[in-house]
């Protein structure tokens, strides 16, 4: 309940932009629109039957001539399901999917924007929900009561469009995240040593699992010298990250390049090395069985996930792929899917409860000092409007809001602050003071 408050201000606050910039970022969008239409209509076309040019939005017609292009039959064209993982092995896939995902959004910063300016506050405002997805994370975006909505997605703005968010006039917009929230939570939840090493020592989870899992010196396995994730690392990443948001074998080994008994044979290797992580992730798999539901830190949210107490359905060996046994299939892997997902509740669930603790206090600090807002939640990362004459002390208070207002145990918080006179363009507290003292 004390969030509600801290939504209505957030809410109420609003926005401004940079309109011109909006166009322009519209403007480049379409023009790649129209570079990736002339390429996909000039590789598929020979594929198209009809006198009619080939329609791109036409799902029976792209569902044809795709399946002719890359030589296998294609099921559907579900963009999540189906198109994204073969996205990964076809370039005409993938050019597709970001064909569609433009087209969608030149409009909305050429032609829906101006439209969203609200009257009185000549600001841009958007809605909140705190209960927005299942995991408790926050969604933003219109009001669904609303027939017609001024509201937008500020949560859903691509990383280059942000920079049309820009500070109001005599203030900045200082960003704080939470530095791996999530892992960090599992750290807490699981109560893994090698994890809770790794930040206890302050260095990087993932290197440090991909040093004991190769047998390489941690320095070797961290960063390239361009500054680039390793192999190793990033397929550490891929396989925690996997495991956390309930990703099947299948999918892992898509993204890992290997065969599925490969890609479970490396989850169940890295994770082996971790046996109270692996007891923990287990337990979470044995509570959704017996209790079809899990619970966040200190049972503050609880997470349903009823699939998993159904009666497994066995079907005769060698029959896995007979049409018989289709809906059997079906049913089995509903309950595949709840116990993935106990883990992702877990971790989501609790990472979202920390996030609106540390709202509320924020918000109660921005109430105590004049010119101080919370402008933005998105993701992990919060987001403060206040003046630019700030001091040090102040950025000390934000850096307390984020890693004391709800604490993992002994897994100490962390957070990275940035300084921005427009969103997603900003300088360290460090690099801020001198650019004033050189200006000085």
């Amino acid at each position: 309940m004390p969030l509600l408050y801290v939504i209505v201000d957030l809410e109420a606050n609003g926005y401004i932009l940079d309109l011109d910039f909006a166009k322009e970022y519209g403007e480049q969008l379409s023009a790649r629109a129209k570079e990736l239409h002339t390429k996909l209509v000039g590789i598929l076309a020979k594929h198209h039957v009809g006198e009619s040019e080939l329609n791109l939005n036409s799902t029976p017609q792209m569902k044809a001539v795709l399946s002719a292009e890359i030589g296998r039959d294609i099921p559907n064209m579900d963009a999540k399901k189906t198109l994204k993982p073969l996205g990964r092995e076809f370039e005409i896939i993938a050019d597709l999917l970001e064909y569609r995902k433009i087209t969608k959004l030149s409009g909305t910063y050429i032609d829906a924007l101006p439209t969203k300016q609200n009257p009185t506050t000549k600001r841009w405002h958007s809605r909140y929900n705190p209960m927005g997805t299942v995991t408790g994370r926050f969604s933003s975006g219109k009001d669904e009561d609303a027939t017609e909505s001024k509201h937008f997605n500020v949560q859903n703005q691509p990383e280059d469009a942000r920079k049309m968010f820009v500070a109001p006039e005599c203030k900045v917009l200082v960003s704080a995240d939470f530095k791996a929230q999530e892992i960090r939570c599992t750290a807490y939840l699981s109560g893994e040593p090698v994890l809770i090493e790794a930040f206890e020592k302050g260095i990087d989870p993932y290197a440090n699992m991909a040093s004991m899992y190769y047998k390489r010196p941690y320095h070797e396995v961290y960063k390239l010298p361009n500054g680039e994730d390793t192999p190793e690392r990033k397929a550490m990443k891929v396989v925690w990250l996997a495991t956390l948001y309930g990703m099947s074998d299948f999918s892992l080994a898509e993204m890992l390049k290997l065969k599925k008994p490969e890609a479970t044979a490396f989850k169940e290797e890295l994770f082996g090395s971790m046996p109270k992580l692996s007891a923990w992730l287990k337990a979470n798999e044995e509570h959704v069985a017996k209790y079809g539901f899990v619970w966040a830190d200190k049972q503050q949210r609880k997470r349903r996930l009823p699939d998993g107490t159904l009666k497994r359905k066995e079907i005769p060996y060698g029959k896995w792929n007979d049409p018989k046994y289709e809906e059997w299939r079906k049913h089995n892997g509903k309950i595949n899917r709840a116990m993935r997902q106990g883990t992702n509740a877990r971790v989501q669930g609790s990472s979202a409860v920390q996030t609106k603790v540390t709202m509320i206090k924020a918000h109660e600090e921005c109430q105590k000092r004049e010119g101080w807002a919370l402008w933005g939640t998105i993701h992990d990362e919060l987001v403060f409007e206040i003046p630019e004459d700030f001091t040090r002390e102040d950025i000390a208070v934000i850096e307390r809001i984020m890693t004391q207002s709800y604490s993992w145990g002994s897994v100490a918080n962390g957070t990275d602050i940035a300084i921005m006179r427009r969103w997603g363009k900003g300088m360290t507290p460090d690099e801020w003071f001198r650019q004033k003292e050189e200006a000085a």
